[in-house]
């Protein structure tokens, strides 16, 4: 059976977790835990974002590539997880992708996360590295049968459009802010509900699957509803009501 060769797309970032003990209510800030811990050390550092989706697509019959910026750091920690790249983009000397921190006490999320990030990785413009993420692309490509373009709104996207990409590839959005019309032409968008919602101001699922159709020229509106199912257009509507609730193992 052949392989779907896949390239994606888009920001990365870590998801980094720490394990700590709770022992008391601090007077001073009564709404937040003491955590305790005897180290700073994370017990767990994952891909994030863009190299999320392509270490996901690991437990599938797919050859996948990433094409994203990256530090150093990120970089060993998210290639030792097994995500291979074609088009890492390096940030420069002081700049990072976002870390998502999250705080544990016996298996449980105990505070807030807290993201550690700088608006457009700390630059004044991404021109340059958009444009040399996009001639990479082009020079090491391999014409891919799937595109994802996995957009977190942390700045690789910004004033970049999908029409920049010359594919006969299926090219599905995985989006997150305006402007919708970045993604004029693609073959599938995919928002969440929420998404769906702030990108078209319309309530009815029904609505905002003719409405992507409509500026987007798209060929299928998927919209993820978390627990609720899955509900989209190709040629008619179709929705999916899961019968069996299922508690994921972790939510992350």
């Amino acid at each position: 059976q052949k392989s779907i060769f896949i390239h994606v797309i888009g920001d990365s970032m870590l998801d980094v977790d720490y394990k700590v003990s709770t022992h008391r209510i601090s007077p001073e800030c009564p709404n937040v835990n003491i955590l305790q811990s005897p180290d700073d050390k994370p017990f767990r550092q994952f891909p994030g974002g863009a190299a999320n989706v392509c270490y996901q697509l690991n437990n599938f019959n797919v050859i996948c590539r990433l094409f994203s910026f990256m530090d150093d750091e990120a970089y060993d920690i998210i290639r030792d997880k097994g995500v291979k790249y074609w088009g890492l983009i390096r940030l420069p000397d002081g700049h990072f992708i976002p870390r998502k921190r999250r705080y544990y006490a016996q298996g449980f999320q105990v505070v807030a996360r807290w993201d550690i990030e700088k608006a457009n990785y700390g630059l004044e413009s991404l021109k340059l590295l958009q444009d040399k993420l996009l001639d990479t692309w082009q020079i090491f490509q391999a014409e891919p049968d799937v595109i994802i373009f996995s957009d977190y709104n942390k700045g690789l996207f910004n004033d970049l459009s999908i029409n920049r990409i010359k594919t006969n590839a299926i090219t599905i959005v995985d989006p997150k802010a305006a402007p919708l019309e970045r993604w004029k032409g693609c073959t599938v968008f995919k928002p969440n509900a929420k998404e769906a919602r702030e990108l078209s101001g319309m309530q009815n699922w029904k609505a905002q699957c003719d409405y992507f159709k409509e500026v987007l020229g798209c060929k299928a509106v998927i919209i993820t509803q978390a627990g609720d199912g899955i509900v989209g257009k190709t040629d008619d509507y179709f929705e999916y009501r899961p019968k069996l609730a299922i508690t994921p193992i972790d939510v992350v």
